[in-house]
């Protein structure tokens, strides 16, 4: 029997009364679905900053869990056997501003029974209808979501100041903007661009959300249309920073800019941070030539298209990102973009040359004619490569080493793009 880990997530399973039943039954009925799964988590509790619970006593809290725990031990025993097969994401808070504080609930034990495997909280950058909402002015700002974030980072080093033990901090649930998302906004490439700050983060969105990386059917009414979103690719420019973590795992470094608002770069490091690896530069100045969304053809050549920004970065002598091109004397370093025509474009994105939309091969990874799949530089002399940034678009520089001069990316391109076409699943 093959084994997996699943994180197994309840949305809505609250801490209110009325919802109670609900998640006992919905554990009990998923013995089966768990049959040959090494690890779960349940999310019990979604927003109980939004519930009237401020003057409950701390079992009610924990009764819910202490239930499910007694009813997967009766009829699922091998899965609370142990602590690595049994636990729960959570609390799941809305916000650091309302009435019920993180730190204050872990204060008071509502982790006494060391179940919660990873702390889990809630984080949008704003509101499909709040006011002031713009590409520009909130998701391709840099600066707007450090502090969404941070605030997140505020918190949790308060919990961990009342215990130290506490697990891991995730984003359970986040996304761009809140109730679904603003079409124009949250499915344009400018989200994509934003997305690519986020290196940790599980999405979440509706089928038929704007905020969703890829829609798996279209509507009846055509109001969803079956195909890949611009936030897919990315995750893809997120997964390849972060590369494989299995194999090699990461730590991940902002690089403070000196106009940090519509501009960001990250470095990705291993060997407890002694060897840099990749290094990505995200240009948030907003570039829209784009119709409707659709696009230009052709897409603009990275190296001429205007308005653009050069970056020069030294490549350290002992840094495996040095390699030999053609010529031995030569040395490349591997660069991967995400580009299309504009901020506001929803379709004709790429990711190193490779596109996913649906309508060109049915979801899998295909190439464009008229963009770089591959692309090099050569270092100088002086150990520096120069590398043009334009507005509205990402450059990852892979300084990991390369088996082959062709663009390969030794052996993590193909797996990663058998892992897209699983994950894409066009049927």
């Amino acid at each position: 029997m093959k084994k997996y880990t699943l994180f197994h997530a309840l949305y809505g399973a609250s801490l209110g009364a009325a919802q109670r039943s609900y998640v006992i039954k919905s554990s009990v009925n998923s013995n089966e679905v768990l049959d040959g799964f090494v690890s779960f988590s349940i999310e019990f509790s979604s927003f109980p900053d939004f519930a009237a619970l401020y003057n409950a006593p701390l079992p009610y809290a924990l009764n819910g869990t202490r239930a499910i725990k007694a009813l997967l031990a009766e009829h699922c025993p091998e899965l609370v056997e142990t602590n690595e097969t049994y636990g729960y994401l959570g609390p799941l808070f809305a916000g650091v501003n309302n009435r019920l504080k993180e730190a204050a609930a872990w204060a008071a034990g509502i982790n006494a029974d060391k179940s919660i495997k990873l702390f889990s909280t809630y984080n949008y950058i704003s509101g499909s209808t709040s006011p002031g909402v713009t590409l520009q002015g909130t998701l391709m700002n840099h600066t707007t979501t450090k502090r969404s974030v941070d605030a997140h980072i505020t918190e949790y080093n308060k919990i961990k100041s009342v215990d130290p033990s506490v697990p891991p901090l995730i984003f359970g649930e986040a996304n761009s903007l809140y109730n679904q998302g603003k079409p124009g906004l949250s499915n344009s490439f400018g989200a994509a661009l934003w997305s690519s700050i986020l290196t940790s983060t599980t999405a979440a969105s509706a089928s038929n959300a704007s905020t969703c990386t890829w829609a798996p059917t279209t509507a009846v009414d055509d109001s969803r249309v079956m195909g890949t979103r611009a936030l897919y690719y990315g995750n893809i420019a997120v997964a390849a920073m972060m590369g494989n973590l299995v194999r090699q795992p990461v730590s991940i470094v902002e690089i403070p800019l000196a106009d940090s608002e519509r501009k960001a770069a990250y470095a990705a490091y291993t060997n407890s941070g002694e060897t840099l690896v990749r290094f990505m530069v995200i240009n948030l100045n907003a570039y829209n030539t784009t119709v409707d969304g659709a696009g230009q053809v052709p897409l603009p050549d990275p190296a001429v298209r205007q308005p653009a920004v050069e970056y020069r970065f030294t490549v350290p002598d002992a840094a495996p990102a040095v390699r030999t091109g053609p010529d031995e004397k030569m040395r490349v370093v591997k660069i991967q973009r995400l580009l299309t025509n504009g901020s506001d474009a929803i379709t004709g994105i790429t990711w190193d040359g490779w596109s996913y939309n649906y309508e060109l091969a049915g979801g899998k990874p295909a190439t464009l004619g008229n963009v770089t799949v591959g692309e090099t530089v050569e270092v100088c002399e002086d150990g520096n490569v120069n590398v043009t940034v334009p507005w509205s678009s990402a450059a990852l520089l892979d300084f990991s080493g390369c088996d082959d001069h062709e663009g390969d990316s030794g052996g993590d391109g193909d797996v990663l793009k058998d892992r897209e076409n699983e994950m894409v699943g066009w049927d």
